[in-house]
C-alpha cells in the first residue's frame, strides 16, 4: 500500500475509535498531569514570573523530600504511559474488523502485556542508546530495522530478543521504503506537535501580560501538549500497526 493509502486508512480508523482513546488517554495521561500539578501548588512552591529565572534555580529552592515526590511522580507518569501504549498496540491488533474494542478490553489488552512491554521497553532502549553512542547511524539503521517489534511482541506474543530479530527480517529488503514512510510520518506528527505549540505560546502571551508565572504558563503548555499527544501517539500506534501489517503481508482492516 502507498503511503497515503496507510495514513487514510490509520486516521478513519482513529476517528471511529477516538472515543476509546480518548477516555483511556484522559485516565492515564491527563488526570495524572492534574494530579502533578495540584501536587506541586499543595507544596506551596513560590515561582517567579515567567521569564526571570531558569528551570535548574526553581530546583535549588525545592527540598530534597519535595524533589523525591516530584521524581515519584515522574516515574509513575512513565509506567502509565507505557501502559496506555501497550492498551493502544493491543487495542490496533486485536480489534475485530468494523467493531470498537470496549475499554475494559483494551485495558485489560495492556494489563496482560504490561511487564512484558515495560522489559521490551528496557531493552529496546539500552540497544539503541548504545548504537547512538557508537554512531549515529547504525542507530538510526537499528532504529528502522526495530521499527515493527513491539507488534510483534504484543501481536504475535514473541520474546523481546525475537521480536527484535523478526521485525529486521520483515524490513530485510526494505529499509529505505520503511525509512521514508517513518519520515514522512514523522513530518506530519512534528506539523501537528508545531501547531499545538503555537496555540499555547499563543496563549501564554496573552496570559503572561497579566504576570503569570511559571506555574500557570507551564500547566498550559502541557495541557495543549497533551492535545497533541492525544492525536500523535494513537494514531502513530494505528498507522505502524496498518503498516506492519502491509510489510508482514497480512490482512490490512479496511474500514466504512
Amino acid at each position: 500500500m502507498r503511503f497515503g493509502e496507510i495514513f487514510s486508512l490509520s486516521w478513519k480508523e482513529y476517528k471511529q475509535n477516538f472515543k476509546v482513546f480518548a477516555i483511556i488517554f484522559l485516565l492515564l495521561s491527563v488526570l495524572p498531569a492534574i494530579i502533578y500539578y495540584l501536587v506541586l501548588i499543595s507544596l506551596n512552591l513560590e515561582f517567579p514570573e515567567l521569564g526571570t529565572v531558569g528551570f535548574s534555580e526553581i530546583l535549588s529552592t525545592i527540598s530534597q523530600s519535595e524533589y523525591l515526590i516530584l521524581i515519584v511522580f515522574g516515574i509513575i507518569s512513565a509506567l502509565l504511559g507505557l501502559f496506555m501504549s501497550a492498551s493502544f498496540i493491543y487495542n490496533s491488533l486485536y480489534r475485530k474488523k468494523g467493531t470498537v474494542m470496549g475499554i475494559k478490553e483494551t485495558l485489560a489488552g495492556g494489563k496482560n502485556y504490561f511487564w512484558k512491554y515495560l522489559l521490551f521497553s528496557i531493552v529496546y532502549f539500552i540497544f539503541l542508546a548504545g548504537l547512538f553512542l557508537l554512531l549515529v547511524i547504525p542507530g538510526i539503521i537499528f532504529m528502522v530495522f526495530w521499527v515493527f517489534s513491539s507488534y510483534v511482541l504484543i501481536g504475535q506474543n514473541k520474546g523481546i530478543l525475537e521480536s527484535l530479530k523478526t521485525s529486521r527480517e520483515i524490513v530485510r529488503g526494505k529499509w529505505g521504503h520503511t525509512f521514508w514512510f517513518l519520515l514522512l510520518f514523522g513530518l506530519i506528527m512534528v506539523g501537528i506537535s508545531w501547531a499545538f505549540s503555537i496555540g499555547a505560546y499563543i496563549i501564554n502571551i496573552i496570559i503572561t501580560l497579566g504576570f503569570a508565572n511559571v506555574l500557570i504558563t507551564g500547566f498550559i503548555t502541557q495541557i495543549f501538549s497533551l492535545g497533541a499527544s492525544l492525536i500523535t501517539l494513537p494514531l502513530g500506534i494505528l498507522f505502524f500497526k496498518n503498516f506492519y501489517l502491509d510489510m508482514k503481508g497480512g490482512k490490512v482492516q479496511k474500514t466504512k
